[in-house]
């Protein structure tokens, strides 16, 4: 009996190890004729939406992945691709500042307008700033910008919700983080073709999962 039990285990494992490629695979290649690495064959579109992150590290560095998605729309800018831009990340709580604020303040340094930045402090994950970018700013069309992982992620949400989207990517963080990011992409890959296919969530539910995890977690 405990063979058994041990060969049950192996093989859920496998399948589990399976599905996650199987996700992580699909969205890759069905979303990379959308992506764009050189500025020059981009299309211009209006909206440029630029996707959050901190721009620290926990321990009080440099956010590299911060920092590459505001080149990249400072790229954009300069080369006239895009004429808004929305900074979509999480608002402001008691122990961090407002990704969507730092966003919009890293871009004026680098010369652009604070007419033309749009800021969404409701962007607590991918899903939901391409929910509010569709349905709060009524674009429908857009540039996402973020590292590759990410755009692919995004590209295919937000197609998944009714979007014509395209995605510039930025530049890659190297080191070891790499690593750390690639698991946590697989899994939050899962996590998305769940919510295209069987959940489908709006963003009252996901502050609502949000705040349960606050409170209980």
């Amino acid at each position: 009996m405990p063979d058994l039990w041990l060969l049950i285990s192996i093989c859920i494992i496998i399948l589990g190890l399976f599905g996650i490629a199987v996700c992580y695979c699909i969205i890759k290649w069905t979303t990379s004729s959308a992506l764009y690495h050189n500025i020059d064959k981009l299309p211009y579109i209006e909206t440029a939406l630029i996707l959050g992150t901190a721009k620290f590290t926990q321990k009080g560095g440099i956010n590299y992945y911060f920092k590459y998605r505001m080149d990249a729309a400072e790229l954009i800018f300069t080369h006239h691709k895009a004429g808004h831009f929305i900074v979509s990340g999480a608002g402001k709580h008691p122990a961090t500042p407002s990704e969507a604020e730092d966003m919009k303040a890293s871009l004026m340094t680098r010369g652009l307008p604070a007419t033309i930045i749009i800021t969404d402090e409701e962007g607590y994950c991918t899903w939901d700033s391409l929910w509010r970018c569709l349905h709060h700013f009524n674009c429908k069309e857009v540039t996402v910008i973020s590292q590759r992982f990410h755009v692919e992620r995004a590209v295919f949400i937000g197609r998944r919700q009714g979007m014509h989207i395209t995605g510039f990517v930025s530049k890659n963080v190297q080191g070891k983080i790499v690593i750390r990011m690639f698991l946590r992409e697989c899994l939050a890959r899962v996590r998305c073709m769940m919510d295209c296919y069987l959940v489908y969530p709006e963003p009252l539910f996901i502050k609502l999962f949000l705040f349960m995890s606050y409170i209980f977690c």
